[in-house]
């Protein structure tokens, strides 16, 4: 199995039967294109309009898109970036993506919001990834965020990208790995992890929902 860490404590890591086998997920080529494409980012927006409580929409445009919409885990955490000037930075989803009718050109994601006003490093911060593979650290890069607070979807996508272009984390095809995750440690030594596998029956609008409580770290501790 694959585990990629920034920690430097004893954590209790996921159960082997928690985690999802890569051979047993019908479509894997799915999920490799989710982190092999580029991701969503835009500095300094504002929310325009709304489908549902919990969502914001941007009229911003990328190469698919001219709307975009991320989905947020409540109307609470919704409201604390409506109308306000924010970085998005975020893994797309175009089948199941609902704006409006008139929103043919459109991109979905989940979370991946923070704040613009003051969250910029004045030089960009690199973060160490340890790998371990059958329990055993092999090896070792560095991932750049410009982000104070940032969000674990951020970090997420560049590690992953980085071990899909470098180790076969994913391919259009089988993995090289049976099992993975990635673990994070938050600022009170909490931890938390995303499993690099999703379910059998594996669609991406249901896997990108793990980004969707927008769980953000700060930089400054990685």
């Amino acid at each position: 199995g694959l585990t990629t860490s920034q920690e430097v404590f004893a954590q209790q890591d996921p159960n082997p039967s928690q985690l999802h086998r890569s051979s047993l997920v019908k479509n894997l080529q799915n999920i490799y294109f989710l982190y092999e494409g580029d991701p969503v980012v835009h500095e300094n927006v504002k929310s325009v309009d709304q489908l549902l409580s919990h969502d914001l929409i941007y009229n911003v445009s990328g190469l698919n898109y001219d709307k975009l919409k991320t989905e947020l885990k409540n109307r609470e955490m919704s409201t604390l970036f409506k109308n306000k000037n924010v970085d998005i930075y975020g893994v797309e989803y175009y089948y199941h993506c609902y704006l409006c009718r008139n929103a043919k050109r459109r991109a979905c994601i989940y979370g991946g919001v923070t704040n613009h006003e003051g969250n910029h490093l004045e030089i960009p911060k690199n973060i160490l990834v340890k790998v371990s593979i059958d329990g055993i650290q092999s090896l070792s890069f560095d991932i750049e965020t410009s982000k104070k607070m940032v969000t674990a979807q951020e970090l997420d996508y560049k590690v992953r990208k980085h071990l899909t272009d470098n180790n076969q984390l994913y391919t259009n095809g089988p993995s090289k790995y049976e099992t993975g995750y990635i673990k994070f440690i938050s600022k009170d030594k909490e931890t938390f992890w995303f499993d690099f596998f999703p379910e059998p029956e594996f669609n991406q609008v249901k896997y990108l929902m793990i980004y969707k409580d927008n769980e953000t770290l700060d930089s400054s501790t990685s």
